[in-house]
């Protein structure tokens, strides 16, 4: 007897109608155990386990979540601020924008951009730009 079958027992199988796991093979073959033993049970792999391994392959092949660190005002000015901005995460950035941006040209205009964005000269650095870092989320801050 698996310690799914125990637990079930347990609080006993007339009040168990379903059983969430994430989604490893061994999970998956004691549900289809549970089906067998318990058949009004229902397995159902987690769906937030799924998307997690779903992203997480997504992540592995292209660092966007590296640069959401330095193309998010709200995270670059307070990591910059507190020095934890890594060298991960600057590798990250620059990897995503050369795999995003093939035109070696544009990748220039884009780095001479960040400089200016880092210092937050001109707009960025007027006080309302520097309270919306904290109180918009990312994508309102292009629709200002």
């Amino acid at each position: 007897m698996n310690l799914f079958e125990k637990t079930i027992l347990k609080i006993g199988k007339e009040n168990v109608v379903q059983v969430v796991t994430d989604n490893v093979s061994e999970n998956k073959k004691a549900g289809e155990m549970l089906k067998g033993v318990f058949p009004h049970i229902f397995w159902t792999p987690c769906a937030a386990h799924c998307i997690n391994l779903m992203f997480g392959d997504i992540f592995k092949e292209a660092p966007y979540s590296t640069a959401g660190h330095i193309l998010n005002p709200g995270l670059y000015y307070k990591n910059n601020e507190m020095k934890t901005l890594t060298e991960e995460v600057w590798l990250g950035y620059h990897a995503c924008v050369e795999r995003m941006i093939l035109d070696k040209t544009l990748q220039d205009k884009i780095g001479d951009e960040l400089g200016v964005y880092m210092k937050a000269h001109g707009l960025l650095g007027i006080e309302s730009a520097i309270r919306a870092r904290t109180l918009r989320s990312p994508g309102e801050h292009f629709n200002i």
